[in-house]
């Protein structure tokens, strides 16, 4: 069986269909907005590569032959799937631009995020934001392998170079402990004196991070490491240890037997920042968003 390899081109096949309606080869060629010259070429071309003739050509008028009119029934299916294609292509850009990934915390998704995100939908009310629940320690390497768009939460030390952070404002942090605690009932905690003391974190890089911003060597500690915030508050509440968390998460203590203690000496305050990767391309929405939280102060 011999195999035909054809080459026509959508340049072609649009040719051959507009002189069709048109009816003349001056007409569709100003269509087109090309010389007669070259839209004769494209039919010759086109002619070439089927191997038959698609029109009958005389001085007074041009038909299509037999093979034509089979051809041209084809060729008008073809350029309509074209343009569904690219209507389909618009159409996921068009969403794409719509819509991106925010990552961010339990506890900022509880208290600061909903006036911002209600801010930003009464300016875009046409972009939709799929928000993603995180630990605060996956932030980072989930902007960094692409797994969101955009992060808002704690401004950590070390991230990658491929990794930018805005500031966009800081909280006051707290030691919180059982209500029976010995330190419940101090009206303010050194962190000099949190030596020897059992913390309770989402990681054991927490606890760097404390150790960073304090100036204090709390590597002797003992540390469990647990996902969730509320998992996390049962344990202290139980007597299993102690946590700190910022001021912004406090609406999460109602809810448990705890106490929160200021720590002083020195007052740390919890930073948190807008993420982004700077080696991704962003959308437009995850751009607006970005511009929308970068100009405003929270």
């Amino acid at each position: 069986m011999k195999v035909v390899k054809l080459n026509v081109t959508l340049r072609q096949l649009r040719a051959f269909v507009f002189v069709n309606n048109f009816g003349s080869f001056g007409k569709a060629a100003d269509a087109l907005s090309m010389t007669q010259g070259a839209l004769s070429h494209l039919i010759h071309e086109l002619e070439k590569q089927v191997g038959f003739k698609v029109f009958e050509r005389t001085t007074r008028k041009l038909d299509l032959t037999l093979e034509g009119k089979t051809y041209l029934r084809q060729a008008e299916q073809v350029l309509m799937e074209v343009q569904r294609l690219n209507e389909t292509a618009e159409d996921v850009l068009s969403r794409k631009n719509r819509q991106f990934r925010l990552g961010s915390t339990a506890a900022l998704v509880a208290s600061r995020l909903p006036s911002m995100l209600h801010e930003f939908s009464l300016e875009h009310p046409d972009v939709r934001i799929d928000l993603k629940d995180m630990h605060p320690d996956a932030l980072v390497s989930a902007i960094a392998e692409g797994e969101i768009d955009l992060a808002i939460g704690p401004i950590r030390r070390r991230v990658p170079p491929s990794i930018s952070q805005k500031f966009l404002f800081s909280s006051p942090i707290a030691l919180v402990v059982p209500h029976d605690h010995a330190f419940a009932k101090l009206e303010l905690v050194t962190w000099e004196q949190l030596k020897g003391q059992t913390f309770v974190f989402h990681s054991r890089d927490s606890l760097a991070q404390m150790q960073a911003d304090s100036g204090i060597d709390l590597s002797q500690s003992e540390v469990i490491e647990l996902s969730h915030l509320h998992s996390i508050l049962s344990i202290v509440e139980s007597g299993g240890g102690v946590t700190v968390v910022a001021e912004y998460a406090f609406k999460y203590l109602r809810i448990h037997d705890v106490v929160a203690v200021p720590l002083k000496s020195p007052q740390v305050m919890l930073r948190v920042g807008l993420y982004r990767n700077k080696h991704h391309a962003h959308s437009e929405a995850a751009q607006h968003f970005y511009d929308f939280v970068a100009s405003r102060h929270y």
